[in-house]
């Protein structure tokens, strides 16, 4: 009655999602959810589902304005503090990856899963051919 499950037969799905007016925690949680593969039937956790998430629209997140990025080097005076308003301004790939990877474990998985994310402004131009499936938050 049981069948073994083989990594090749997988084919993975494509996702897209607009981030307009998206809040930042809810938006990470369910893209790492679906690359983490939990709403697949077949989850296991040892495994690269290879779902893939397309997210348009980045520079538009909505998240409250006292959030701060802050990074320390280890030597004295070597903490650094930038806002999210200035992060969604220069960089806003970052503060999506920094959120994402976050939440997922560190293992070996995670450079795989990583690569599966692809992260584009409004002003870049995004050609899927795919079928894809549209999320809805």
């Amino acid at each position: 009655m049981f069948k073994t499950l083989y990594y090749n037969k997988f084919k993975y799905k494509l996702y897209v999602l607009d981030c307009k007016k998206k809040k930042l925690g809810r938006l990470s949680t369910l893209i790492v959810n679906i690359l983490i593969g939990k709403y697949n039937i077949f989850y296991t956790p040892n495994w690269n589902n290879n779902n893939k998430v397309i997210l348009l629209n980045i520079n538009k997140i909505f998240f409250k304005k006292k959030k701060k990025y802050i990074n320390y080097t280890g030597y004295p005076g070597g903490q650094k503090i930038k806002s999210f308003e200035y992060l969604l301004k220069n960089n806003p790939k970052k503060i999506l990856l920094h959120s994402i990877l976050g939440m997922i474990k560190n293992n070996l998985l995670k450079k795989k899963i990583k690569k599966n994310i692809y992260l584009y402004t409004n002003k870049e131009k995004v050609i899927i051919n795919n079928k894809y499936i549209k999320l809805k938050l």
